[in-house]
């Protein structure tokens, strides 16, 4: 032990940026590379102040057993409950933080190229020609088409302003309210589904959109529609949707992200032709990694002298 803090699962990307970073930013936060067991994290974390964790579940007890020096524990996303309880952090001292806005147009732009490759059939093509086939999908012209955006939050908004700037017609509906400067039309969440070509998630997943779009909004889609989902697997029911898939109304589902990461093996949806698949990687460019790393920093640095 080095210094007052560690980034307990870095990968090689954010290391190489850290190296870029002035002195006062990174001086006194030591670096465990790759992602550590459970087993192997009590004697990771042991003695450190501050902690950088980018996806690394953190459980109670570990939190028990180091509050006596641990203060502060920097998510570097916005899904921190998934790895680190807020409460179990205020119960025992230590100030869990998470990072919002970091990737809003990375993910924005990504939730559009899924749509685009779902519109013309760019990944079913491009497996079939590695595989020797030469079939050429017919796609569809999304300018004048109609997108519903369920949640226009940051992700949703740029979305939003992507999609009208590329001459679509935006429909939307967000749980507090669409910020009328958007260039879209509120409606009801039902409509969003029965009116939309295609659809794009941008809510947060919890205990009331834990499978929120379900068989009653997918089956009322119209044929041949598209799902696009950067949002988080859990609010969609999966059972739903590969049944929406297989038999209608749904004519294809883009996805980044999924109920259990990596995507299980036998998960129907690996062998669908009509399913574009990505690595929850829509936020991953440089663009995104640096204001993420840049602001943990900033937060950890202040946290650390604070508290």
């Amino acid at each position: 032990m080095a210094g007052h803090s560690i980034y307990i699962d870095c990968a090689p990307n954010m290391r190489d940026l850290m190296e870029t970073y002035p002195s006062e930013l990174t001086d006194g936060v030591d670096l465990h590379m790759g992602d550590p067991t459970q087993s192997e994290l009590a004697d990771i974390v042991k003695g450190y102040k501050g902690i950088l964790n980018g996806h690394t579940v953190m459980p109670r007890a570990l939190l028990e057993a180091n509050a006596e020096r641990m203060k502060s524990i920097i998510f570097l996303g916005t899904g921190v409950a998934s790895y680190v309880d807020p409460q179990d952090g205020e119960d025992f001292g230590i100030a869990v933080r998470y990072i919002a806005g970091y990737g809003d147009r990375s993910i924005a732009e990504h939730a559009f190229a899924l749509l685009m490759s779902a519109a013309r059939g760019l990944s079913q093509m491009d497996r079939e020609m590695r595989s020797g086939t030469w079939s050429a999908f017919e796609g569809v012209e999304l300018r004048g088409k109609t997108l519903g955006i369920v949640g226009t939050g940051a992700v949703g908004a740029e979305l939003c302003r992507i999609a009208a700037g590329f001459g679509m017609n935006c429909i939307a509906w967000n749980r507090s309210g669409v910020d009328s400067s958007l260039p879209c039309k509120e409606v009801p969440l039902e409509q969003v589904f029965r009116d939309a070509d295609a659809v794009s998630l941008h809510i947060a997943f919890s205990d009331t959109t834990n499978k929120m779009i379900g068989a009653p909004f997918l089956q009322s889609m119209k044929p041949g529609a598209i799902l696009v989902n950067t949002a988080r697997g859990g609010v969609v029911d999966d059972a739903a949707l590969v049944e929406a898939l297989k038999n209608g109304p749904l004519g294809h589902a883009a996805l980044d992200v999924y109920t259990v990461e990596p995507l299980e093996s036998e998960s129907p949806l690996r062998s669908m032709q009509n399913v574009t698949l990505s690595a929850h990687a829509a936020w991953k460019t440089p663009d995104a990694a640096d204001r993420l790393m840049r602001r943990g920093l900033e937060i950890l640095k202040d946290d650390i002298a604070s508290l």
